[in-house]
């Protein structure tokens, strides 16, 4: 590989993490404007599967970056 493609591809790595951050950023803003705008209709079992899914989308995010930060590496 040339330096050129190798800066082409981390350029594109670099894409890829950024948007996925940008929608994981989303995804927690539209957390907390349900949790805002909707608090006085949302029950305890809404609350859990909200805070459990939301967990292991973070989780999945967390472990998605790692694997793309090793591959950087």
């Amino acid at each position: 590989m040339t330096e050129a493609d190798i800066l082409y591809q981390l350029s594109e790595l670099y894409n890829r993490y950024w948007a996925m951050n940008q929608w994981w950023a989303s995804i927690s803003f539209a957390i907390i404007a349900l949790s805002h705008f909707a608090s006085h209709k949302l029950n305890k079992i809404l609350v859990s599967i909200i805070i459990v899914l939301y967990a292991a989308y973070s989780f999945w995010m967390q472990r998605y970056m790692h694997y793309n930060v090793l591959i950087i590496g």
